[in-house]
């Protein structure tokens, strides 16, 4: 993971707030390429292009409930992240998945 902080540096909003809304996918998972790009798969495995991801993060819902309660941001009728979060609490959940990555 020794790209990853660099990685991170080159991720767009736009793409932060498709990581943040994807929270909750079961036996998923989000990986962040050296370039900054993310992508979605199903957690565990690997492909072609393993050599060019820089990190990856769960979106297992049981691994996010008790922040996301915490902030504010859980729907707890669908067991999933909130659908109408603000640009501050999207940004906070995805310093937190950047956190997550830094720990795997």
């Amino acid at each position: 993971m020794k790209n990853l902080t660099a990685a991170i540096e080159r991720i767009t909003e736009e793409n932060k707030k498709e990581m943040v809304s994807q929270i909750g996918w079961r036996l998923m998972e989000i990986i962040i390429y050296n370039d900054g790009e993310i992508d979605t798969r199903e957690a565990g495995c690997t492909g072609d292009y393993e050599d060019e991801i820089a990190g990856h993060i769960t979106l297992e819902i049981e691994y996010w409930r008790e922040y996301l309660e915490e902030i504010g941001a859980y729907d707890e009728e669908n067991d999933t992240i909130a659908d109408d979060l603000d640009d501050e609490t999207i940004e906070r959940i995805a310093e937190a998945m950047f956190e997550a990555a830094e720990e795997n």
